[in-house]
């Protein structure tokens, strides 16, 4: 089964409202690499013109089940067990490019990467490091 664009739309269109408040404008799909666009948006700033922290923990978060998903052909519930964010650089309130890799995937957990660039600036903003472990299957 291929885990489509179509169904990484479906994932994020069932997210928390706050989650969802950064629409996300998926640019590529492929098995354990997504491409992604949050496109420009004040309210996901600081007063300072840097893109808020907790926005960017947040699209880590929300994006890596697509991954996961991306890579094993399909969604199964996943929580999140382990997250490692660091900040390298400001990144301005403007169109923010986000590539998500998956670094493992296994049986019972699964490991993505996701980094975060100012668009079109090749250097790195900011990485983060998240970890799931599967739920039991509901019956």
């Amino acid at each position: 089964m291929t885990y489509t664009t179509a169904d990484a739309q479906d994932f994020l269109d069932l997210l928390a409202p706050f989650a969802a408040r950064l629409n996300y404008q998926l640019r590529s799909v492929e098995p354990g690499l997504i491409k992604v666009l949050i496109p420009k948006n004040p309210e996901l700033g600081r007063d300072i013109g840097i893109f808020c922290g907790q926005a960017v923990m947040t699209a880590a978060d929300s994006l890596g089940p697509i991954c996961v998903a991306s890579a094993a052909g399909g969604y199964e519930d996943m929580t999140t067990i382990d997250f490692n964010c660091h900040f390298l650089r400001a990144l301005p309130v403007d169109d923010v490019e986000v590539e998500v890799n998956l670094v493992k995937g296994g049986r019972q957990i699964s490991v993505v990467r996701a980094d975060f660039r100012a668009a079109g600036d090749p250097r790195l903003s900011a990485t983060a490091t998240v970890t799931y472990t599967y739920l039991p299957k509901r019956e």
